[in-house]
């Protein structure tokens, strides 16, 4: 099969060859948080056959994408890649793609990533082809993490002219291992799309200290008043950044980061709900339970021992 040639013009197709393998992961799963938190809208992994097309006249997400064997193509204006093992692509919000098989099948795992702000230093840049150190481990780690949830082997939501997204669903209680491979994930795709360190908006670094520091001490006073005198800004515009940045709410921050850690001590201890709810900052164990059951859909009790009741 002759080499595609560099186009003039890029339309929306999907052609996906009959003889394709995929398996996306299912993003209602709880371990898939961090990477919705990122922006994650599609993801999956796949051997494609020959004659596979895909293509976006004015994408708008940003596609990574990691070769795991075989090659492909990848065009843009002014660009042409033709990734191999160990090769990551990204490439931006707003730039026309096409991308398919040559003469062998390509397999890779993909990410559809949202624009949120924290990655607007991509929008519409370069498309980059590199081989990052990490590229192992976040194979390793996804395929961890499909184990640990299971997937799905068809997602409805593709379309012709890129996807759509249905209704959102409940999440589903993960493992703990599950919950430690996908926080591997995310980190691994935030070392790749964040901008170097002197172009970060420093509200951002600001803000993520913060949350480290709710995770260490989730016990304190964490209140949206407290978080704004920390960074010396209105209520207003913690408000109007923590939706830039996190597309949440400090409170709702806040409430994730202790419920990661309800889960954590519900999952590795055998201790009282009362101790629990006092270690994560709640004043007793009914107004926990309350907000646990909330959070999940399940009760502590419910979550730490699955055939209760």
């Amino acid at each position: 099969m002759a080499e595609p040639s560099m186009q003039t013009g890029y339309r929306n197709v999907i052609c996906v060859p009959a003889d394709t393998r995929q398996r996306f992961l299912q993003l209602e799963q709880e371990a898939a948080g961090p990477l919705l938190k990122m922006g994650v809208r599609l993801s999956g992994v796949g051997t494609f056959g020959l004659n596979y097309r895909v293509g976006y006249r004015d994408p708008s997400c940003h596609l990574v994408l990691l070769t795991l064997d075989g090659d492909g193509f990848y065009q843009a204006p002014g660009v042409e890649f033709h990734p191999v093992s160990g090769d990551l692509l990204l490439s931006p919000v707003g730039v026309p793609l096409l991308l398919g098989t040559i003469e062998q099948p390509w397999t890779f795992l993909w990410f559809y990533i949202n624009g949120l702000k924290r990655w607007q230093h991509l929008d519409r840049s370069l498309p980059r082809l590199i081989r990052p150190s990490f590229s192992t481990q976040l194979n390793h780690s996804f395929e961890g993490l499909l184990s640990e949830t299971g997937y799905a082997r068809s997602q409805s939501v593709l379309t012709e002219s890129g996807w759509v997204t249905g209704e959102p669903r409940p999440m589903t209680p993960s493992s703990r291992a599950a919950n430690l491979f996908g926080e591997l994930v995310s980190e691994y795709l935030r070392k790749m799309l964040s901008p170097v360190e002197s172009d970060k908006d420093p509200f951002e670094n600001l803000l993520q200290e913060i949350w480290k520091d709710v995770e260490q001490s989730p016990r304190q006073d964490w209140s949206q008043k407290v978080i704004s005198q920390r960074l010396r800004v209105s209520p207003a515009t913690l408000q109007r950044l923590v939706r830039s940045y996190f597309d949440s709410t400090p409170q709702q921050m806040v409430v994730e980061i202790r419920m990661s850690q309800a889960r954590r001590l519900l999952q590795q201890s055998d201790y009282p709900l009362k101790v629990i709810a006092r270690e994560v900052g709640y004043s007793d164990a009914f107004v926990f339970s309350s907000a646990f059951k909330r959070f999940h859909g399940s009760s502590p009790s419910e979550f730490r021992n699955p055939g209760f009741g």
